[in-house]
């Protein structure tokens, strides 16, 4: 929504609003008054007039806070999926978000429009998660999570009716085989079962299923939508493999085989044209790879390799992870780090970065749910959530975007190469846009565990 709109909208609401357009001292004043009133929606418009005057003054130091806000309550799974680092880490040092922090978020949900339930846990494991689920609702904010349907029951479909307006469910296959090779510890009954539930007490809540295109499930992409359909589903948006170089699934990614992968995800698109379910993205970049060999021997590469790692790789992978004596490597963010802009060219900036930070259970503020490496800062720490919001590492990358540049730690991001983003465009991409820096981190990190004599990977 532009700010002509959003003044419209301020003036429906409230007859007596009067400001002067560009007086940025007159709207802070006016939503201090907002706030004092508790009145939660009218704070969350002023706050999306002062983010859409930042971003068009390309400000480096913004008067907004962020309207949505990925929050990671825990970072335990109930599920091993093979393109996940859950498939490795199998929750080695993962636990519940901390009280503390849930309190210092709350100082900022006065101007969030959204919570989102997100991050590399499942949710709905959390104890408390309908507690929270109503702090947030409190302040008026909407909630939504991703979910692996692998826990609900009638008392949890209640309170999700109640408090969000759309969930997205993960899914990476109609045949039981494949998405329980996939989806490892995930029943596919019970998943089918669960989104049935929460269907029939949920009819007015959008489901969408996220799937997670690979060389695994590549074929069996049209038949995603009308399994959608039969469960119930609204909207499908098939998403991208970002592979890891430390599980060796490099060649799991459907780039790798153009023809084939153009080729069915053209089929998705007939499929989705003859049914009531949305097909909301694809990853757009295959269809504009090459391959120098044929479909037909694009497939016959595809069948060189397992189609699932099996449990001798992965108990690997897993000890491997442990003696490496870390939850996941963290870098404080800087200049010098994200602050790097990478080769690939840009108008706009990145809709996450600039609205969805994300929140780890212990605090720590990143700059969206896919870098999860670099920490702008610990809520816990930290004077106030602006003081990070406005520190010097995010200074620098909003620098980057205003100057046309990607930051090179956004390479391989999953949302730009199905081009997800409607505030960014890129404009130039090479091979250096397809190297992930975390999957290359861990990478390294491994090799010099295994030349220590810590481990050994395969």
């Amino acid at each position: 929504m532009g700010i002509e709109k959003l003044i419209e909208e301020l003036r429906r609401q409230d007859d007596s609003f009067m400001w002067e357009r560009k007086d940025r001292g007159m709207l802070k004043g006016i939503q201090e008054g907002y706030l004092r009133q508790e009145r939660w929606k009218l704070v969350k418009l002023v706050n999306h007039i002062f983010l859409e005057m930042d971003l068009e003054e390309k400000r480096e130091r913004v008067s907004y806070f962020p309207p949505k806000i990925l929050v990671e309550h825990t970072n335990l799974c109930n599920a091993q999926c093979i393109m996940c680092s859950h498939f490795y880490t199998d929750n080695y040092g993962r636990g519940f978000i901390e009280e503390d922090v849930i309190r210092k978020l709350e100082g900022i949900l006065p101007y969030v429009d959204k919570v989102l339930l997100h991050g590399i846990g499942e949710p709905f494991l959390h104890p408390r998660i309908q507690e929270y689920i109503g702090l947030y609702r409190a302040y008026g904010a909407e909630v939504s999570c991703n979910t692996n349907m692998s826990v609900m029951d009638e008392e949890l479909a209640r309170c999700i009716r109640d408090s969000f307006q759309d969930i997205v469910i993960s899914c990476d296959s109609p045949r039981k085989e494949t998405f329980e090779g996939i989806r490892r510890k995930v029943p596919y009954e019970g998943f089918c079962e669960n989104v049935w539930l929460l269907r029939r007490i949920c009819p007015d809540l959008h489901i969408r299923m996220n799937v997670v295109a690979m060389r695994q499930n590549l074929k069996e992409l049209p038949e995603i939508i009308p399994f959608a359909e039969k469960l119930g589903v609204d909207s499908v948006a098939i998403m991208d493999l970002t592979a890891q170089k430390l599980m060796g699934n490099e060649w799991d990614e459907i780039r790798h085989y153009p023809k084939t992968a153009r080729y069915y995800l053209e089929k998705v698109q007939e499929a989705a044209a003859k049914s009531r379910v949305k097909l909301v993205s694809l990853p757009q970049h295959v269809f504009h790879c090459d391959s120098s060999i044929t479909m037909e021997e694009e497939q016959a590469q595809m069948e060189q390799y397992p189609l699932f790692p099996d449990a001798r790789v992965q108990r690997q992978l897993q000890e491997t992870y442990k003696k490496l004596h870390m939850v996941k490597p963290l870098i404080k963010a800087s200049v010098d780090n994200v602050g790097e802009a990478g080769r690939t060219g840009c108008e706009g900036i990145c809709n996450n970065f600039a609205e969805t930070p994300f929140l780890s259970p212990y605090g720590e503020l990143f700059a969206c749910c896919i870098d999860g490496v670099h920490v702008y800062g610990n809520l816990k720490e930290a004077d106030s959530f602006g003081d990070i919001w406005n520190g010097e590492a995010y200074q620098a990358v909003r620098r980057n975007f205003y100057r046309g540049k990607l930051p090179k730690y956004c390479n391989a991001c999953s949302f730009l190469k199905g081009d997800a983003m409607s505030r960014l465009k890129l404009t130039s991409i090479d091979e250096s846009f397809y190297e992930n820096e975390f999957s290359k981190l861990l990478h390294s990190l491994a090799e010099q565990a295994k030349e220590m004599g810590q481990g050994q990977i395969g």
